[in-house]
Protein backbone atom coordinates (compact mmCIF):
# COMPACT_ATOMS: atom_id res chain seq x y z
CA UNK A 1 0.00 0.00 0.00
CA UNK A 2 1.41 3.38 -1.00
CA UNK A 3 -0.48 5.91 1.08
CA UNK A 4 0.51 9.51 0.44
CA UNK A 5 -1.96 11.04 2.92
CA UNK A 6 -3.55 9.27 5.89
CA UNK A 7 -6.28 10.64 8.17
CA UNK A 8 -6.97 9.23 11.65
CA UNK A 9 -10.35 10.35 13.03
CA UNK A 10 -10.87 10.67 16.78
CA UNK A 11 -7.14 10.27 17.36
CA UNK A 12 -7.11 11.43 21.03
CA UNK A 13 -3.42 11.30 22.10
CA UNK A 14 -2.18 9.81 18.83
CA UNK A 15 -1.88 6.22 20.04
CA UNK A 16 -3.09 4.95 16.68
CA UNK A 17 -1.85 7.89 14.60
CA UNK A 18 1.87 7.63 15.38
CA UNK A 19 2.14 3.99 14.19
CA UNK A 20 0.74 5.01 10.79
CA UNK A 21 3.44 7.67 10.49
CA UNK A 22 6.07 5.11 11.50
CA UNK A 23 4.78 2.48 9.05
CA UNK A 24 4.40 4.96 6.18
CA UNK A 25 7.33 7.38 6.70
CA UNK A 26 6.80 9.16 3.37
CA UNK A 27 3.11 9.81 3.92
CA UNK A 28 1.57 12.94 5.38
CA UNK A 29 -0.31 11.70 8.43
CA UNK A 30 -3.09 13.73 10.05
CA UNK A 31 -4.86 13.08 13.33
CA UNK A 32 -8.06 14.95 14.19
CA UNK A 33 -10.06 15.12 17.37
CA UNK A 34 -12.42 17.56 19.09
CA UNK A 35 -10.45 17.51 22.38
CA UNK A 36 -7.77 20.22 22.40
CA UNK A 37 -5.97 18.90 25.53
CA UNK A 38 -5.62 15.45 23.96
CA UNK A 39 -4.21 16.99 20.79
CA UNK A 40 -1.65 19.04 22.73
CA UNK A 41 -0.48 15.86 24.43
CA UNK A 42 -0.51 13.97 21.10
CA UNK A 43 1.68 16.62 19.49
CA UNK A 44 4.17 16.61 22.39
CA UNK A 45 4.23 12.81 22.40
CA UNK A 46 4.84 12.58 18.63
CA UNK A 47 7.65 15.14 18.86
CA UNK A 48 9.24 13.23 21.74
CA UNK A 49 9.07 10.05 19.64
CA UNK A 50 10.52 11.88 16.63
CA UNK A 51 7.52 11.15 14.43
CA UNK A 52 6.02 13.77 12.10
CA UNK A 53 2.24 13.95 12.46
CA UNK A 54 -0.13 16.87 11.82
CA UNK A 55 -2.68 17.13 14.64
CA UNK A 56 -5.76 19.32 14.21
CA UNK A 57 -8.80 20.11 16.28
CA UNK A 58 -11.71 19.19 14.04
CA UNK A 59 -15.11 17.59 14.19
CA UNK A 60 -15.18 14.45 12.03
CA UNK A 61 -18.74 15.34 10.98
CA UNK A 62 -17.54 18.44 9.10
CA UNK A 63 -13.88 18.18 8.14
CA UNK A 64 -12.05 21.19 6.66
CA UNK A 65 -10.03 19.07 4.22
CA UNK A 66 -10.63 19.32 0.47
CA UNK A 67 -12.56 16.66 -1.44
CA UNK A 68 -10.54 13.60 -2.45
CA UNK A 69 -7.47 14.55 -0.43
CA UNK A 70 -6.65 11.27 1.40
CA UNK A 71 -5.59 7.74 0.43
CA UNK A 72 -6.62 6.16 3.73
CA UNK A 73 -9.11 7.28 6.39
CA UNK A 74 -9.20 5.31 9.65
CA UNK A 75 -10.57 5.39 13.17
CA UNK A 76 -9.96 3.31 16.25
CA UNK A 77 -12.74 3.39 18.83
CA UNK A 78 -14.43 6.52 17.52
CA UNK A 79 -17.94 5.33 16.78
CA UNK A 80 -18.85 3.99 20.23
CA UNK A 81 -18.17 7.55 21.46
CA UNK A 82 -20.40 9.07 18.78
CA UNK A 83 -24.14 9.58 18.48
CA UNK A 84 -26.35 7.73 16.02
CA UNK A 85 -26.96 11.08 14.26
CA UNK A 86 -23.24 11.80 13.88
CA UNK A 87 -22.18 8.36 12.60
CA UNK A 88 -23.71 8.67 9.08
CA UNK A 89 -22.30 12.19 8.73
CA UNK A 90 -18.81 10.99 9.70
CA UNK A 91 -18.93 8.15 7.18
CA UNK A 92 -20.10 10.57 4.46
CA UNK A 93 -17.12 12.78 5.30
CA UNK A 94 -14.84 9.75 4.99
CA UNK A 95 -16.23 9.17 1.51
CA UNK A 96 -15.89 12.85 0.57
CA UNK A 97 -12.23 13.24 1.59
CA UNK A 98 -11.09 9.90 0.10
CA UNK A 99 -9.52 9.79 -3.34
CA UNK A 100 -11.12 7.42 -5.85
CA UNK A 101 -9.85 3.86 -5.42
CA UNK A 102 -8.85 4.46 -1.79
CA UNK A 103 -10.27 2.96 1.40
CA UNK A 104 -11.63 3.77 4.80
CA UNK A 105 -11.31 1.27 7.69
CA UNK A 106 -12.67 1.56 11.22
CA UNK A 107 -12.11 -0.59 14.29
CA UNK A 108 -14.57 -0.39 17.14
CA UNK A 109 -16.48 -2.38 19.71
CA UNK A 110 -18.58 -5.28 18.51
CA UNK A 111 -21.38 -4.47 16.11
CA UNK A 112 -23.87 -7.24 16.41
CA UNK A 113 -26.76 -8.69 14.54
CA UNK A 114 -28.98 -11.23 16.22
CA UNK A 115 -27.71 -10.80 19.76
CA UNK A 116 -28.55 -13.36 22.38
CA UNK A 117 -30.82 -11.92 25.08
CA UNK A 118 -28.06 -11.91 27.70
CA UNK A 119 -25.63 -10.11 25.38
CA UNK A 120 -28.23 -7.49 24.52
CA UNK A 121 -28.97 -7.01 28.23
CA UNK A 122 -25.26 -6.76 29.08
CA UNK A 123 -24.58 -4.10 26.43
CA UNK A 124 -27.73 -2.18 27.26
CA UNK A 125 -26.62 -2.16 30.90
CA UNK A 126 -23.31 -0.59 29.85
CA UNK A 127 -25.21 1.98 27.81
CA UNK A 128 -27.31 3.10 30.75
CA UNK A 129 -25.12 2.53 33.82
CA UNK A 130 -21.48 2.56 32.71
CA UNK A 131 -21.20 6.01 31.10
CA UNK A 132 -21.36 4.58 27.56
CA UNK A 133 -24.41 6.41 26.17
CA UNK A 134 -23.78 5.50 22.52
CA UNK A 135 -22.95 1.78 22.90
CA UNK A 136 -26.53 0.59 22.53
CA UNK A 137 -27.19 2.26 19.20
CA UNK A 138 -23.76 1.32 17.83
CA UNK A 139 -24.07 -2.33 18.82
CA UNK A 140 -27.35 -2.58 16.98
CA UNK A 141 -26.04 -0.77 13.87
CA UNK A 142 -25.46 -2.37 10.51
CA UNK A 143 -22.01 -1.22 9.35
CA UNK A 144 -22.63 -2.41 5.81
CA UNK A 145 -25.78 -0.30 5.48
CA UNK A 146 -24.13 2.74 7.06
CA UNK A 147 -21.21 2.54 4.63
CA UNK A 148 -23.49 2.00 1.62
CA UNK A 149 -25.63 4.97 2.65
CA UNK A 150 -22.42 7.06 2.86
CA UNK A 151 -21.64 6.29 -0.79
CA UNK A 152 -19.35 3.26 -0.63
CA UNK A 153 -20.08 0.59 -3.24
CA UNK A 154 -21.59 -2.50 -1.62
CA UNK A 155 -19.17 -4.82 -3.42
CA UNK A 156 -16.24 -3.06 -1.67
CA UNK A 157 -17.68 -3.06 1.86
CA UNK A 158 -16.17 -5.41 4.40
CA UNK A 159 -16.98 -6.20 8.02
CA UNK A 160 -14.89 -8.68 9.99
CA UNK A 161 -14.52 -9.83 13.58
CA UNK A 162 -10.89 -10.61 14.36
CA UNK A 163 -10.08 -13.18 17.03
CA UNK A 164 -6.88 -12.88 19.10
CA UNK A 165 -4.48 -15.79 18.56
CA UNK A 166 -2.09 -17.39 21.08
CA UNK A 167 0.94 -15.84 19.34
CA UNK A 168 -0.43 -12.31 19.76
CA UNK A 169 -1.66 -11.97 16.18
CA UNK A 170 -5.29 -11.81 15.10
CA UNK A 171 -7.20 -13.88 12.59
CA UNK A 172 -10.54 -13.64 10.82
CA UNK A 173 -13.24 -15.49 12.71
CA UNK A 174 -15.54 -17.45 10.35
CA UNK A 175 -17.48 -18.81 13.35
CA UNK A 176 -18.52 -15.30 14.35
CA UNK A 177 -19.33 -14.44 10.75
CA UNK A 178 -21.71 -17.40 10.72
CA UNK A 179 -23.52 -16.05 13.78
CA UNK A 180 -21.50 -17.76 16.50
CA UNK A 181 -19.58 -16.45 19.48
CA UNK A 182 -18.97 -12.71 19.91
CA UNK A 183 -15.36 -11.61 20.18
CA UNK A 184 -15.52 -7.93 21.10
CA UNK A 185 -14.15 -6.03 18.08
CA UNK A 186 -15.45 -5.20 14.63
CA UNK A 187 -13.39 -3.89 11.72
CA UNK A 188 -15.44 -2.40 8.91
CA UNK A 189 -14.77 -0.30 5.87
CA UNK A 190 -15.11 0.24 2.16
CA UNK A 191 -13.48 1.57 -0.97
CA UNK A 192 -14.44 4.69 -2.88
CA UNK A 193 -14.95 3.82 -6.54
Amino acid sequence: MKSQRILDLGCTIGGSTVPYAERFPYAEVYGVDVAAPSLRYAHARAEYLGVAVHFRQENAEALSFEDESFDLVVSHGLFHETSAKATPRILKECHRVLRKGCVTMHMDTQLARGLYDYQAYYWDWDTHYNAEPFWGTLHHSDARELLADAGFARKTITEVWPRPQADGSVAYDPVRDAGGELVGTTIFGGQKL
